[in-house]
């Protein structure tokens, strides 16, 4: 599949007391004295202002990439960065056009290793770690695309992140301390993704390959129309499994518990009234669905697959 074809999907903004009630409160974060070159620093300002004003996309990531290579800046220079970046938060389009420019300075950048702040800003960084290469730890949460097209190294974030979380990442390793929102591993080729709390919807939807785990619950569907790769959710699913999967491995230790369309996205779900698990695998094309807690019953129209529940095959077509 080209990549031109993997478009990306509109995502909500999210804002304080969304679905995990992550952002209640802005807090400060220290920052050690880190000896920053100031004209470096300059140099990254008169980039910054250089960048399109009416707005970041993927598309002119490249022309971010040229202007940053006029600048030799270390990761400490990044570092002290983002600290900068709060007088930047009312520009136009700030959440991708940060999360862009730093991805290029990174990618770009000799060091291997780099530390992010973001505990301190009210807007959202948005495409961070951007085909990444690098090992990146972010101190505070981010927002949508993290690991967006990542092709290698680390990204650990002590926080939450927002909507499709390694969206259509190639390889590498990303680790989420806290929770992550609505379609993570979408269009996932490969490497790995660890969720330590919990999920939104559309959990690896069209993964092709790589791995997911799930600490937490899942909160919504999982593995629609996977093509191959491995999600693992340690907690319960509240909704669908395996919906159009062609390929790939969907393990589930909790219930599966099918809420319906009300109150799909409030968090926990009320669980009154509502059937366990109903209809998984619906319109299933291949693969195996692994489950270890309550169910109601399979989907009648499952093409081809293997169903296990407590280790035992229970269906096979």
């Amino acid at each position: 599949m080209m990549r031109m074809e993997k478009a990306r999907p509109a995502t909500t903004i999210m804002h304080a007391g969304s679905r995990f009630g992550r952002y209640k409160g802005i807090t400060e974060s220290p920052v050690r004295d880190i000896g920053v070159n100031d004209a470096v620093l300059r140099q990254m300002e008169d980039a910054w202002k250089r960048l399109d004003p009416w707005g970041m996309t993927v598309e002119n990531y490249q022309e971010t990439c040229e202007l940053v290579k006029r600048v030799d800046c270390t990761a400490k220079d990044v570092e002290t960065f983002t600290i900068g970046l709060a007088g930047h938060q009312e520009e136009n389009d700030f959440s991708d056009k940060a999360g862009m420019f730093l991805s290029a300075l990174m990618n770009s950048g000799k060091d291997s290793r780099y530390v992010i702040h973001t505990a301190h800003l009210q807007e959202m960084i948005s495409s961070l770690g951007y085909r990444n290469t690098k090992d990146i730890e972010i101190d505070g949460d981010l927002g949508s695309y993290t690991g967006d097209e990542m092709e290698s190294g680390t990204i650990t974030v002590h926080g939450n992140v927002e909507d499709c979380l390694g969206f259509c990442m190639r390889g590498g390793r990303i680790f989420v301390e806290r929770n992550a929102d609505d379609e993570a591993g979408r269009g996932m080729e490969g490497g790995e993704i660890i969720i330590a709390g919990s999920v939104g919807d559309n959990l690896g939807g069209g993964m092709e390959n790589g791995r997911i785990i799930v600490e937490g619950d899942a909160y919504g569907s999982v593995g629609t129309s996977m093509k191959g790769g491995e999600v693992v959710v340690k907690g319960s699913v509240y909704g669908n499994a395996g919906e159009e999967m062609e390929a790939g491995k969907i393990v589930i230790e909790g219930d599966v518990i099918d809420i319906g369309n009300t109150g799909k996205h409030m968090g926990k779900p009320r669980v009154q009234r509502v059937k366990v698990g109903a209809g998984i695998g619906m319109g299933m094309a291949g693969g195996e669905i692994w489950l270890d807690g309550r169910f109601h019953h399979l989907s009648h129209m499952i093409e081809h697959g293997k169903i296990y529940h407590k280790g035992k095959l229970i269906l096979e077509k």
